[in-house]
């Protein structure tokens, strides 16, 4: 007699297929699923999550990174790995699949110092020449305030009258 397997876990056999349960169990009951639903989605498109669970080794998780690497920044790419981590960890405690976290395994390299850049004398009225062109008619007002409050693009867009 085999083993009861939970319907929406049965098709969990490939990396993909764990990154898209874990995006639909786990990541949308985050603060910030919009983002992390969005990463794994992206991760499914590299080789590695055709790779089935059961032959996937730190080895593929590390060319993963090392082909990240080359495409973007290392803060995303420690993200990605975190995820993997993450999804590996739940798929072994919670969902009851016996998987290996072999992310945590994989050495993830150092995060750049973060920027602490400044408009220099002038740049600030080329800036907003620059943007005074745009055929966007809220490019110029959103970077004035911008400019003004120091806020991010998230908190920008998010803004409410």
């Amino acid at each position: 007699m085999g083993e009861y397997v939970p319907a929406g876990l049965a098709n969990i056999d490939t990396l993909g297929a764990l990154l898209v349960q874990y995006g639909n169990v786990i990541s949308i009951k985050k603060r910030g699923h919009e983002a992390e639903i969005s990463r794994p989605t992206k991760m499914r498109w590299h080789k590695v999550a055709a790779v089935p669970l059961g032959k996937l080794t730190a080895f593929h998780i590390a060319q993963y990174r090392d082909d990240r690497l080359q495409q973007v920044s290392t803060t995303t790419v420690k993200k990605e790995l975190q995820l993997i981590s993450h999804a590996l960890d739940i798929d072994r405690r919670e969902w009851g699949l016996n998987v290996k976290n072999l992310a945590a395994d994989v050495s993830k390299q150092v995060e750049p110092k973060g920027r602490d850049r400044r408009l220099e004398f002038g740049e600030e009225q080329s800036l907003l020449n620059a943007v005074s062109q745009s055929q966007n008619i809220w490019l110029a007002p959103l970077v004035e305030v911008a400019i003004e409050t120091a806020m991010r693009r998230g908190e920008l867009l998010s803004v409410e009258w």
